[in-house]
């Protein structure tokens, strides 16, 4: 289990990676390989290595940019409070085919799975901008949870 999906059972309340968290890793995933940002490409196996998850993070401020949809995602990389977003806009923001892909993934609808995502996304990249921007893949791995002991928690 990454750190990523740990935190987002935390934000979404889910207690299994099938919950919105577990779609909110695989959305960054997804996003970070389609554009070529992907674990593979900078060298690890884990799909929630700090590069994936930087990657999928750029993309997806990107794509909010390019669809109409900045002013939403920056309030939830900026301070105040997150401006909420529907499904509708979200499937907009992130596209089609990028839906579908992430259906695929997770054996859902995308009717089962915007709601969820439009709820968990603000929170997710809120908590992952803890510095009103997009870290980079090291500033990611120092989110690591991590014992007295400095040693990352295994979870």
């Amino acid at each position: 289990m990454g750190l990523l999906d740990t935190l987002f059972r935390s934000l979404s309340g889910q207690g299994s990676a099938g919950g919105a968290g577990g779609m909110g890793t695989a959305l960054l995933n997804l996003l970070a390989s389609e554009s070529g940002q992907d674990a593979a490409a900078a060298g690890s196996t884990d799909s929630t290595s700090p590069a994936a998850v930087s990657g999928g993070l750029n993309e997806l401020v990107q794509r909010f940019e390019q669809n109409g949809f900045g002013d939403v995602i920056q309030s939830w990389i900026g301070s105040g409070s997150n401006q909420a977003i529907s499904p509708d806009q979200l499937h907009q923001a992130i596209g089609s085919q990028t839906m579908d892909r992430l259906s695929q993934q997770t054996g859902m609808s995308h009717s089962q799975l915007l709601p969820l995502l439009a709820q968990a996304l603000p929170l997710i990249v809120d908590r992952l901008t803890p510095n009103q921007r997009v870290p980079d893949q090291h500033e990611i791995a120092q989110m690591q949870p991590e014992t007295a002991s400095g040693q990352p928690i295994e979870v």
